[in-house]
């Protein structure tokens, strides 16, 4: 029997993290530990990104972000950014009404689950009600024998 890579599907909060100023390093060793290859963004994750880019005043670091979000994105995840479809749809629907999960969250839930994915995010608080889940918090994972406490 052939063992499936694990998966992950990244939250905002993940991917907006390599464009900040100063990254956290956790996260920043997390993404260079694992196969990027293995790691998507929903749609809904594009969404959230332009909302914040779309309210910055500084128009340098703006441009910076939108060439990110219209170039360097689509062309790293390529094959690898999820749409809404009707399976997410229904588990959307169904997480929502479960776990009494609020909208956004819901959608980027009901994407992992249908394509069997972790999800990785900082606010797994958020997300700990939904037993299923498998969830991974990047700036707790220790990497190289470095530790969170050491932040």
């Amino acid at each position: 029997m052939r063992i499936k890579p694990f998966r992950f599907l990244l939250d905002t909060n993940v991917i907006s993290e390599t464009v900040r100023l100063s990254p956290n390093k956790y996260v920043a060793q997390w993404l260079c530990t694992t196969n990027l290859n293995n790691c998507y963004l929903s749609v809904v994750t594009l969404g959230e990104i332009r909302k914040g880019v779309v309210k910055l005043r500084d128009d340098e670091r703006k441009q910076a972000l939108l060439k990110w979000l219209e170039d360097d994105l689509p062309n790293q995840f390529d094959g690898r950014i999820i749409e809404i479809d009707k399976d997410i749809a229904n588990k959307w629907g169904h997480v929502m009404s479960v776990y009494k999960t609020p909208q956004i969250d819901a959608l980027l839930a009901a994407s992992a689950l249908e394509r069997g994915f972790a999800l990785a995010t900082r606010n797994t608080k958020d997300f700990i009600n939904i037993p299923e889940l498998e969830l991974v918090n990047p700036w707790m994972v220790v990497c190289n024998g470095s530790s969170p406490g050491d932040l």
